[in-house]
């Protein structure tokens, strides 16, 4: 783990802290929509080393559309999606954010004024037992506003997108508009996914800095509720 890392890291947690202080909520994404919804996977014929994409079934989660800014519509933003599901009792999160989805462009944050105009990946690798991994969500075509399915697709590396099966989206949760939840892929990840030690040392002081800075005493996360 380089020093570089670890510098920006610290750099990011105090940032992360101050605007999580200043806004009272979360320093990024502050405002979403949280629905029910249903991953079905449909495994191809390679195996990626994660259970979770390797195996069929279908898994209730929850999920969160967002703009990173909060800035208001119709300005573009750039929009994310975090999914929350259940693993043998605990919950796992998996991040996305809106990008290009070419070989380089699928790496490259870009903003939109509506959820459904483009791809959103986990823009950096995950590292799986099988090598680097990168996911992502497709809107079906013509759902520019806010898509009711995606396409969930897998790569290597300046490979080829491979389809995993799909994301659908149901009912808003009931109760809050948006509720306190919050999605960490540190503390959360998802069996067999992890953060390389260079992204997990950015990651850590940001995530742990906006904790501290937005701390919430219950969350209302149970996919089941």
């Amino acid at each position: 783990m380089s020093a570089l890392a670890l510098a920006g890291g610290a750099v990011l947690g105090a940032t992360f802290g101050a605007v999580a202080v200043l806004r009272g909520s979360k320093p990024l994404h502050p405002v979403g929509v949280l629905r029910h919804g249903t991953l079905s996977i449909r495994p191809g014929a390679a195996s990626t080393g994660v259970p979770l994409l390797d195996e069929p079934g279908e898994h209730e989660c929850l999920v969160r559309l967002s703009r990173a800014t909060g800035l208001p519509v119709p300005l573009p933003d750039i929009h994310g999606a975090a999914i929350r599901l259940d693993a043998q009792g605990d919950p796992v999160d998996l991040l996305f954010a809106g990008t290009g989805q070419g070989r380089l462009t699928r790496h490259v944050l870009v903003p939109r004024r509506a959820v459904g105009r483009g791809a959103l990946t986990t823009l950096i690798p995950l590292r799986s037992a099988h090598g680097p991994l990168l996911l992502g969500l497709f809107p079906d075509p013509g759902e520019d506003a806010e898509p009711g399915a995606f396409t969930v697709r897998i790569s290597r590396p300046g490979g080829p997108w491979q389809s995993r099966g799909r994301l659908s989206l149901g009912a808003t949760v009931t109760g809050e508009a948006d509720p306190p939840l919050r999605f960490d892929t540190v503390l959360h990840p998802v069996p067999g996914l992890d953060h390389y030690p260079t992204e997990r040392a950015l990651r850590e002081p940001a995530y742990a800095a906006a904790r501290r800075g937005w701390p919430v005493e219950a969350e209302t996360g149970s996919v089941g509720q």
